[in-house]
């Protein structure tokens, strides 16, 4: 049987804790001085979505779907929280502890797109506690 929400599931856990740990190594992608400005908190929390996906592998297929709606959500709600913040230009403090772009605006947004369409894959029957 496929299991292709488990599949996405985990391999966007494993990217976004990758994503996180990049963070914390100077380069000019990701971190405090990449083009993708993450502070700590956000990298911290980029493992934390990371650890929530691969978490919600264990089980089963709708599992993994609920784990990629879940971060999903979450994603979306930073890029609009972001967006209302610092519009298309400039660089604000999100929740007085997170350092937001439009840049990171944009990569929230994306994940969230890609998690949900990912979720949609959900190749169980479609009961939502079913595993």
């Amino acid at each position: 049987m496929n299991m292709v929400a488990k599949t996405m599931a985990l391999v966007f856990g494993v990217l976004l804790i990758l994503v996180g740990l990049a963070g914390f190594i100077p380069n000019p992608v990701i971190g405090s001085e990449g083009s993708l400005e993450i502070d700590t908190i956000g990298n911290a929390m980029h493992l934390v979505f990371g650890a929530i996906l691969l978490f919600n592998t264990r089980k089963g297929e709708s599992t993994a779907a609920m784990g990629l709606y879940l971060v999903a959500g979450f994603s979306f709600l930073m890029a609009a929280v972001g967006y209302k913040e610092v519009g298309s230009y400039g660089k604000a403090m999100l929740f007085g502890t997170v350092v937001v772009t439009p840049a990171l605006n944009y990569f929230h947004a994306g994940l969230a797109t890609v998690l949900v369409i990912s979720g949609l894959m959900n190749t169980s029957s479609r009961q939502l506690l079913r595993d």
